[in-house]
């Protein structure tokens, strides 16, 4: 339980996001206190709005700056590894078991995987519709980048060797 409030407020220390100069306890309602944390991320021209995403398919939000904080699940995953918002409504979370969408502000998530079949550790996107997808690299030493234009509905592959 001390791992959870301690990381969110080391997170919110650091991105300064409460406009404050020193550290701050925030609180997390269970069952999600009890979680271990994989990414942050906290809207860049609005920091009222921040997510975390981690194990048992948890993932939090925020819309005061990380003073309080809801609670989604994604039923189908267990480890979300990365987390990214392109506004205060649309985001995209990817991990071992999957890629996922959001257009309620991580409320609820839409399973958009390019591949099932594989694992997903990355994804960055530039606004609602243009992102890429990373998975691969670390046993067969082929890394595989998938790039949407369309919010997730069709995408394209690139492979690059070792």
């Amino acid at each position: 339980m001390k791992y959870s409030s301690f990381t969110l407020a080391m997170l919110l220390s650091l991105t300064n996001i409460a406009s404050s100069q020193y550290w701050m306890k925030t609180y997390v309602p269970s069952p999600y206190n009890t979680n271990h944390w994989l990414d942050v991320y906290f809207l860049p021209n609005d920091p009222n709005y921040g997510w975390v995403c981690g194990f048992s398919g948890m993932v939090l939000r925020s819309t005061d700056g990380g003073l309080t904080w809801q609670g989604a699940g994604i039923s189908s995953a267990y480890q979300l590894e990365s987390i990214f918002f392109t506004s205060r409504t649309t985001g995209y979370c990817s991990g071992v078991e999957g890629v996922y969408k959001s257009i309620d502000g991580g409320k609820s998530w839409t399973e958009i995987s390019p591949d099932t079949s594989i694992s997903y550790w990355g994804l960055h996107f530039v606004n609602d519709n243009i992102g890429v997808v990373l998975s691969g690299g670390c046993l067969n030493n082929v890394q595989k980048f998938f790039r949407t234009t369309d919010g997730g509905s069709t995408w394209s592959l690139f492979e690059a060797y070792e």
